[in-house]
């Protein structure tokens, strides 16, 4: 549903930039800013890197950030693209991108885990901004190596 020109690239850019602080703060170890970045009730549906095949689905904003809170034995990036919206209406939204992440040694070096994804996220208004309701990550090409 386009409700018009407008609309659809302002949808655009306001979900471009929530992905993009979205992997800006995973990486950064920025959970006080990823907690704003989901609703209460957001599901996290993602693979499991300790099951290979496995899910590992998070319900519920604590749940969510537990997986980034603590220590962080290792640097990562995360570049996202490909991103494609689609408006439903004036409150929700349904997005697709495409994301490439990398983790290494902190010092830097070389990484030793690389993953290929696609993102399905249905983002709702909240406020002047957007959030995440759900969230589900399929990994497309994994690669990974012994840490050194």
């Amino acid at each position: 549903m386009s409700l018009s020109l407008n609309a659809d690239i302002e949808a655009f850019h306001q979900a471009t930039m929530l992905l993009t602080a979205f992997a800006t703060a995973v990486d950064a170890g920025d959970c006080d800013s990823l907690e704003r970045m989901f609703a209460p009730d957001a599901v996290f549906d993602l693979p499991s890197l300790e099951a290979p095949k496995g899910r590992q689905v998070l319900r519920g904003r604590d749940e969510i950030l537990a997986r980034w809170r603590g220590e962080r034995p290792f640097a990562s990036r995360h570049i996202i693209g490909n991103v494609t919206v689609r408006l439903k209406n004036s409150d929700h939204m349904e997005v697709r991108s495409a994301g490439f992440g990398m983790r290494g040694p902190e010092d830097g070096g070389s990484p030793f885990l690389i993953v290929v994804a696609d993102y399905k996220d249905d983002l709702e208004r909240y406020g002047p901004g957007w959030r995440f309701r759900s969230r589900i990550v399929n990994s497309v090409f994994t690669w990974s190596a012994e840490k050194k």
